[in-house]
C-alpha cells in the first residue's frame, strides 16, 4: 500500500486542516506548515496526538484488511527541515546529520517501522527517499529507521534521459544546416544508442550502500503519468499502434526491433544489477503503451486512459506477447537461482568503445552489448569458475521476438580459459550488437527435475499427504498434447531427464489441484532444479522447509548375464554371423535361430503401435502395466520412453556361444580396442524387448523366421539394381501389409535416430557407402574418434551404436568418413529437433523427448484417401552413387 504520511491535504472542509479552527491542530502552524512545492499541510510529529493518530492508521491498514507492506511516499520532504527542496545531495554526511536533520520525523518513521514489524513480522516496508539518507534500511536495533528497502528513484529516471536525448537529439539533426556537419555528428554520437555510456549505467545501478537493500525498477507512475510516456513509448513510439502485429507486419520495423531489444535489456539489466528487490509497475512486463490519467476537469472526466491493457499481452498476434514471455522466464531464472538476493556482485567490464557491460551476480555471469551494430564473435569475458558455462537465457530467443542468434549457447557448454579482467577464468562468446545473455555453471543443469509438495498447497484442499496424487507432465506426441502420470512418493517426483516441465497435479479421483498463480491452472518449471509447489500454487526454488537431503539410492544390481571366457581376436571370414554386429551387452540384438522360434513374435501388421512408456498418454489414470507386480516409483522416473517390457517367456533351446565375429572391412580409425565378446543369452535377457528387428533393407521390420530367409538372400551377391527392386518390393510389401496405413507404416521406423530404451540410448543410422561413421555431440566435447558406429555385417548400410545418458537439450550431429573422399560432418536424418551455429553452415540435432518420434505425418482430408491416394517421399542422393539415376525413382 502507497502510505501518505509525508504530508496532509490543505482542504479545510474535507480534511483534516485547521479542524479545530486553528492553523496547528495536526500540523504545524504559520509558513513552517505549509509544503511550497506540493501546497499542502506538513504533520507536527512533536505531538504525542499526531504520532498516535498516525501510528494507528498503520494498524488499522495491518490488522483490518491484512496488508503485509507499506511504501511509505515522499518521505525525503519528512527527512529534512528543508523537505529537500533545492537541494542536491552528493553524499556527504554532513549534508544528511546537520541542522537540517528533522529529528522528530526520524524518531516517527522508527516507531512506524518497529510497530509494522511487532504485528507482521514478514511485513515489508519500502522508503521512497531521492536523498540517499544514511542507515534507512539499517534495523532500529542498530540505530537504523527500520525500512527493509529504499526506492532506486536514479534508475529509471537514467533510462528516461537517455532516450528523451536519443529522440531530441534526432529532431535536433533535422533542423540544423549542412555548415555544422561536425557539430550534428558530435550530438548525434553523444545521444543516440552509442553514445549510452556503460561507466554511468553501471555507476548508477550499483550506487547503494553496503547492508541496505535497494528496490530496484525500470519505470513506475511517476513515468507513466500523463505529460509523461511509458518507456516502450519512449523506445518505439507511434509504432506502438501501427508496427506491433505480427499478421499485418510479420518483420517488424527497425524501430520496432530495437524497442523489442533495448526494453528487455533494460529489464533485465535493472532486475539483476539494481538492487535487493525488483518493481514491475503495471503494464511495464508487457511494454504498455499508453500513460495513466484520471479522469479531471482538463480531459472531460474520461477514463479512457485511467485502464490498463492487459488483453494486449494475450492478443496472439501482437508482440507484445513477446514482453510478457521474457517477463516470465526472466523472473523464473530469478526464482531458479536466486541472484538478485546473492551477496556476490562483481562488474568485471564495462567496455565504452564495445559497449559492453560484463558482471556477476550469485553465481551467474550476464554479458550485455548495447551496441547498436556491432556483434563480436569469440569476445572473451572473465568468469569465477572453472567449469564449462552454458547460456540459460537470453534476449534474442524466438519466443521473445528475438532473432535466435545465441541459440547456441543453449546446447554447446563453454570451455574454460585462462583469466581475464581481474577473474581467474574466462569463455569466449558471440555476442550480437542488442543483446544480452545469461551463463551458468554446466553442472547446475545436470539432474533433472525435483518436484515437492508443500503442506500449505495441501492444507486448501483439505489433503494431509501428497499420498496418492499425481504428476501429470505434459508431453508433445505426434503434433498431440498427451499427460503421462507420475506418482508422488514420499512427497516428491523427480523427472530426471527434463530440463524442463509443463504438468498438473492431479488426485486419485482425477481432480486437478490448480495452480492459480496461472492462467491455465498449469505449473511450469523452465529450469532444471528442485522446486516445491507452495501455497496457491506458487512454486518455490528448493524443497520444503525441515525435508532432509534425499537419500541416494544405490542403482539395481542388473541380472548376471554368464558371459564366455574373453577370446582372441578372430581372423576375418567370409561367412557373416547371424547377429548383427557390435551390438554392446546391455541390449543384445535377437539371436536368429535355424527353426521357427517356440515363442513367434507377432507380426507387424496386426501388433498396435509401440507404446513409449509404461504410463498412459491420452489418460490420466495409471493403467496396469505388463509387469506382474506394480511398477515402483523408480521405475516410474526411469525416463518416460521407456518401452513396456514383455512378460519373461522360457528361452529357445540353449543356444552355444555365437562364433567370433569377423573384423568389419573398414575399421573406423579410432577403434582399435579388442573385439568384445559376445554374451550369451540368459532366461531372465532370453526375449528380445524389441519384438521386431531390422530386415535387411533397411528400411522396415521382419520377425525371426522371415530374417532367416532374409539373411540367406544377403549372402548371395547380387548386383545393386537387383538389390534396389528387392527393396522396393519389399517396402511394397509391408505397406500393403499394414493395409496401406501409413501411420503403422510410420511405426516400424522407430528404433532408427536417436532412442531411448529404459536406462541405455542407442543410435542407428543408414549411412550407404560410408567407410567409418561417428557421433559426436555435447556428450562427448564434439571428439570426432570418440563415438565409433559399428556396421551391422548383415546389412552394411546400417550404423549402431550405444550411448550414455543424453541430457535433453544438448546437441549432436553426424560426422562421416565416406569410402571415397575427405570426412565431412551430417545432419541426422532421423532428428526432429534442429538448431543452427553461430556458422548456420549446418544444423545440429538436439536431443527431444523421444516418444513418438517416427516420421511426420502429412495430416490429408478424409475425402482425398476416399480415392485410395497414398504418399511416398524418396531423396534419391541417398541411393544412388555419385550421378547414378535410382532405380527406385
Amino acid at each position: 500500500m502507497d502510505l501518505v504520511h509525508a504530508h496532509a491535504s490543505s482542504n479545510t472542509l474535507d480534511g483534516i486542516a485547521q479542524m479545530d479552527g486553528t492553523d496547528h491542530c495536526y500540523t504545524h502552524g504559520g509558513p513552517k506548515g505549509h509544503h511550497s512545492e506540493w501546497d499542502s499541510k506538513i504533520f507536527n510529529y512533536l505531538k504525542y496526538e499526531v504520532l498516535r493518530f498516525l501510528l494507528s492508521n498503520v494498524k488499522w491498514w495491518l490488522e483490518e484488511y491484512q496488508f503485509d507492506g507499506f511504501r511509505f511516499d515522499g518521505i525525503t520532504s519528512m527527512l529534512y527541515q528543508s523537505h529537500g527542496i533545492g537541494k542536491g545531495y552528493t553524499g556527504g554526511y554532513h549534508e544528511y546529520f546537520g541542522p537540517d536533520a528533522d529529528i522528530d520525523s526520524h524518531i516517527y518513521l522508527m516507531l512506524a517501522n518497529d510497530l509494522i514489524h511487532r504485528i507482521v513480522p514478514s511485513a515489508v516496508t519500502v522508503g521512497e527517499d531521492v536523498s540517499g539518507m544514511p542507515t534507512l534500511c539499517l534495523p532500529v536495533d542498530w540505530g537504523g529507521f527500520g525500512f527493509d528497502y529504499r526506492l532506486a528513484m536514479a534508475i529509471p529516471d537514467m533510462f528516461i534521459k537517455y532516450l528523451k536525448e536519443a529522440r531530441s537529439c534526432l529532431l535536433l539533426a533535422a533542423c540544423i544546416c549542412s555548415k555544422r556537419l561536425a557539430f550534428l555528428d558530435f550530438r548525434s554520437r553523444q545521444c543516440t544508442d552509442d553514445g549510452w555510456n556503460m561507466g554511468h549505467i553501471v555507476h548508477t545501478l550499483t550506487n547503494r550502500r553496503y547492508m541496505e537493500k535497494v528496490i530496484a525498477y525500470a519505470e513506475s507512475h511517476d513515468q507513466a503519468i500523463v505529460g509523461d510516456k511509458t518507456l516502450a513509448f519512449w523506445l518505439m513510439d507511434a509504432e506502438m499502434y501501427t508496427g506491433m502485429s505480427v499478421f499485418t507486419s510479420p518483420q517488424p520495423s527497425m524501430c520496432v526491433d530495437r524497442g523489442l531489444a533495448l526494453h528487455k535489456m533494460i529489464r533485465l539489466l535493472v532486475l539483476a544489477l539494481g538492487g535487493e528487490g525488483y518493481l514491475n509497475f503495471m503494464g511495464n512486463e508487457f511494454g504498455h503503451p499508453e500513460w495513466i490519467d484520471f479522469p479531471r476537469p482538463e480531459n472531460g472526466w474520461s477514463h479512457h486512459h485511467c485502464r490498463r491493457r492487459w488483453d494486449l499481452a494475450e492478443d496472439e498476434l501482437l508482440r507484445y506477447k513477446f514482453f510478457q514471455s521474457f517477463e516470465e522466464l526472466m523472473q523464473a531464472c530469478e526464482n531458479r537461482f536466486s541472484f538478485v538476493n546473492a551477496h556476490h556482485q562483481y562488474v568485471s567490464k564495462k567496455d565504452e568503445m564495445d559497449k559492453v557491460i560484463i558482471f556477476e551476480r550469485g553465481e551467474l555471469v550476464f554479458a550485455f552489448n548495447f551496441h547498436p551494430c556491432n556483434s563480436y564473435k569469440d569476445y572473451q569475458i572473465g568468469t569465477h569458475s572453472d567449469e564449462p558455462m552454458r547460456c540459460v537465457l537470453d534476449t534474442d530467443e524466438g519466443r521473445f521476438g528475438g532473432h535466435m542468434r545465441l541459440d547456441y549457447g543453449h546446447g554447446h557448454p563453454f570451455p574454460p580459459l585462462h583469466g581475464l579482467d581481474k577473474r581467474p577464468h574466462s569463455v569466449k562468446l558471440y555476442m550480437p550488437s542488442r543483446t544480452a545473455q545469461v551463463l551458468c555453471r554446466q553442472s547446475r543443469l545436470e539432474g533433472g527435475v525435483h518436484v515437492y509438495v508443500e503442506d500449505s498447497f495441501l492444507g486448501q484442499y483439505d489433503l494431509e499427504s501428497a499420498d496418492g496424487l499425481k504428476l501429470s507432465l505434459v508431453i508433445q506426441k505426434d503434433g498431440n498434447e498427451e499427460m503421462l502420470d507420475f506418482d508422488f512418493e514420499d512427497g516428491a517426483v523427480h523427472l530426471k531427464d527434463n530440463f524442463d516441465a509443463t504438468f498438473d497435479i492431479v488426485t486419485e479421483d482425477n481432480c486437478i489441484l490448480p495452480c492459480k498463480a496461472s492462467k491455465d491452472t498449469r505449473f511450469r518449471i523452465y529450469f532444471p532444479g528442485e522446486y516445491t509447489v507452495a501455497h496457491l500454487g506458487y512454486l518455490r526454488n528448493g524443497r520444503p522447509e525441515g525435508m532432509p537431503e534425499p537419500v541416494q539410492e544405490a542403482p539395481e544390481e542388473p541380472t548376471p548375464v554368464p558371459e564366455p571366457a574373453p577370446q582372441p581376436a578372430p581372423k576375418p571370414t567370409p561367412q557373416p554371423a547371424p547377429k548383427p554386429a557390435a551390438q554392446p551387452p546391455p541390449q543384445p540384438a535377437p539371436q536368429p535361430v535355424p527353426q521357427p522360434a517356440p515363442q513367434p513374435v507377432p507380426q507387424p501388421a496386426p501388433q498396435p503401435a509401440p507404446q513409449p512408456a509404461p504410463q498412459p498418454a491420452p489418460t490420466r489414470a495409471t493403467p496396469e502395466t505388463p509387469s506382474p507386480k506394480p511398477m515402483t516409483a523408480a521405475e516410474r522416473l526411469g525416463g518416460y520412453s521407456a518401452k513396456p517390457k514383455p512378460a519373461a517367456q522360457p528361452p529357445p533351446a540353449a543356444q552355444p556361444p555365437p562364433a567370433a565375429k569377423p573384423t568389419p572391412a573398414v575399421q573406423p580409425p579410432p577403434a582399435a580396442a579388442e573385439p568384445q565378446a559376445e554374451p550369451q543369452a540368459s532366461e531372465e535377457a532370453g526375449v528380445d524387448v524389441r519384438d521386431m528387428t531390422r530386415c535387411y533393407s533397411g528400411l522396415h521390420f521382419m520377425d525371426l523366421e522371415a530374417l532367416d530367409a532374409a539373411l540367406a538372400e544377403t549372402h548371395e551377391q547380387v548386383s545393386e539394381l537387383e538389390q534396389s527392386k528387392s527393396r522396393l518390393a519389399a517396402f511394397q510389401e509391408h505397406l500393403d501389409a499394414c493395409g496401406g496405413d501409413l501411420a503403422k507404416l510410420a511405426e516400424s521406423y522407430k528404433t532408427f535416430g536417436l532412442q531411448r530404451d529404459g536406462s541405455e540410448w542407442t543410435y542407428c543410422e543408414w549411412m550407404p557407402y560410408a567407410a567409418a561413421v561417428y557421433l559426436v555431440g555435447d556428450f562427448n566435447g564434439w571428439d570426432t574418434s570418440a563415438t565409433p558406429l559399428a556396421q551391422e555385417e548383415s546389412l552394411p548400410d546400417i550404423w549402431s551404436c550405444s550411448l550414455p545418458t543424453m541430457p535433453i537439450g544438448s546437441k549432436y550431429k553426424l560426422y562421416v568418413v565416406p569410402e571415397d573422399g575427405d570426412a565431412y560432418y551430417a545432419m541426422p536424418a532421423w532428428a526432429t529437433r534442429f538448431t543452427g551455429p553461430n556458422d548456420m553452415k549446418l544444423l545440429d540435432a538436439i536431443v527431444h523427448p523421444v516418444d513418438g518420434a517416427g516420421p511426420g505425418r502429412l495430416e490429408v482430408p478424409p475425402e482425398t484417401l476416399q480415392g485410395g491416394l497414398r504418399f511416398y517421399e524418396c531423396l534419391p542422393m541417398l541411393t544412388s552413387k555419385e550421378s547414378t539415376a535410382s532405380p527406385l525413382v
